[in-house]
């Protein structure tokens, strides 16, 4: 039986949704979260969720990459429950 792997991301990342900076010219060095799409008012698509993890703020590019993963967990579990909480359910009248 064949088994499949899965490739972890360029970044290090285990989640989508988290992309790897480094700008040398810059000096920018972290992660990027991003979560949920929305539209602007111009009818552009934008992250509705983002956020910068930076090595130097947090250490290490490894703690910025943990910080950026429960960051997205986070987000992740509050929209989850902010849609699905939207729907209340009444009782039937007889």
């Amino acid at each position: 039986m064949a088994t499949t792997t899965r490739k972890r991301a360029a970044s290090g990342a285990k989640r989508p949704g988290i992309s790897r900076i480094d700008q040398e010219t810059t000096r920018t060095h972290g992660f990027f979260a991003r979560f949920g799409y929305a539209r602007d008012k111009n009818g552009t698509w934008r992250p509705k969720h983002r956020a910068f993890f930076g090595d130097a703020s947090h250490g290490s590019k490894k703690k910025a990459l943990a910080a950026a993963e429960t960051w997205l967990g986070k987000i992740e579990r509050a929209e989850k429950r902010a849609g699905s909480g939207g729907a209340k359910k009444t009782a039937k009248k007889k």
